[in-house]
């Protein structure tokens, strides 16, 4: 709805949005592309992406033996969004694969790869305690800390103990939703 796009721009989100092209190789890199395009536009700002858990397709489709071929297009398809993308900043990738084992970042310059062993970024990976605490307070359930974290503060990464914001999440929904909440 914006006024600062054309009306070939919103055109061509929608059909993006929409799949209302045939999803070829370029239709996957163009569009990823073309929507950083869009939103520099828009903002005026470079772009952040997030590619979270990139390494779940690579995962399944090897374990179904069509590991090789989507490798292939994977490949292609993140070096033409990342590498000649004049409208990224910057990407986060986040997955369980470590990055720089895989070949399908070949194309990409100036990796930088940080895993929960990393001290300096170690406090990222989840919430903290104070993190945590602070959450629970927003909510009105500061009452409720001791109870969570000794369903929730199960991870050791560096040398901080992390909290799983998932469950952290569910945990504040469910309390939300029935105040005698009682994780099982």
């Amino acid at each position: 709805n914006s006024s600062k796009r054309s009306d070939y721009d919103k055109e061509s989100l929608n059909g993006i949005l929409n799949l209302k092209v045939n999803p070829t190789m370029s239709y996957w890199t163009d569009s990823i592309k073309r929507l950083c395009e869009l939103l520099q536009q828009e903002t005026g700002k470079k772009v952040y992406l997030l590619l979270d858990e990139y390494d779940v397709p690579l995962y399944k489709l090897y374990h179904c033996h069509f590991y090789d071929k989507f490798k292939e297009i994977y490949t292609k398809v993140l070096s033409y969004c990342l590498k000649t993308n004049s409208s990224l900043d910057k990407c986060l990738v986040t997955g369980c694969l470590k990055v720089s084992y895989e070949s399908i970042f070949t194309g990409v310059n100036n990796f930088k790869c940080f895993d929960i062993d990393d001290q300096k970024y170690s406090k990222l990976f989840g919430f903290t305690k104070d993190e945590t605490k602070a959450f629970l307070d927003y909510f009105n359930l500061s009452s409720s800390f001791d109870e969570c974290k000794s369903w929730y503060d199960g991870y050791k990464f560096g040398i901080d103990d992390i909290f799983c914001p998932w469950d952290v999440t569910n945990y504040v929904y469910e309390k939300l939703d029935t105040k005698d909440y009682a994780p099982k």
